[in-house]
């Protein structure tokens, strides 16, 4: 899958007759960068939510609330700032709207995934109740109580 990827970007990077150390390069690091903070925006929101739902114990308001709030406006402010100034990176015409291609393609995949999670939802509803509680695999999990046999 990887590999059939890479081969679709370079076919499409040739095609636009594109330079793959100066446009592919800084286009998909940039991608990269901005999908990155973007996650870790989405990660900041879904702790306040899964604190909120009653999960975590003890742990104390800064842990449940301020600090994921913190995370999650100024990743945002972040996000917002590299999506408005990418035209410097990326040395495009100011205000030529290129520059939204990114978050585009990041807000996209988002889209898609809920998407597709809503649709998993709807047709095999044990499956979506069952995501996040599967049980690790004996033959691959740790087995943390052999760090306390000495020989």
């Amino acid at each position: 899958m990887q590999s059939g990827l890479v081969a679709a970007a370079l076919a499409v990077f040739q095609l636009a007759g594109a330079n793959p150390m100066e446009d592919m390069f800084v286009w998909l690091s940039s991608g990269a960068a901005f999908a990155i903070l973007a996650m870790l925006v989405l990660v900041s929101v879904a702790a306040v939510l899964w604190f909120r739902s009653g999960a975590g114990g003890a742990a104390s308001v800064w842990i449940r609330t301020v600090l994921p709030i913190v995370g999650a406006v100024a990743g945002t402010v972040l996000a917002a700032i590299i999506a408005l100034n990418q035209s410097l990176l990326l040395q495009l015409d100011p205000g030529s709207g290129w520059q939204l291609l990114i978050p585009a393609c990041a807000a996209a995949v988002v889209a898609a995934g809920l998407l597709y999670g809503a649709w998993i939802k709807g047709v095999d509803p044990v499956r979506y109740a069952g995501i996040g509680r599967g049980q690790p695999d004996p033959r691959t999990e740790i087995d943390t109580q052999l760090g306390a046999i000495r020989g």
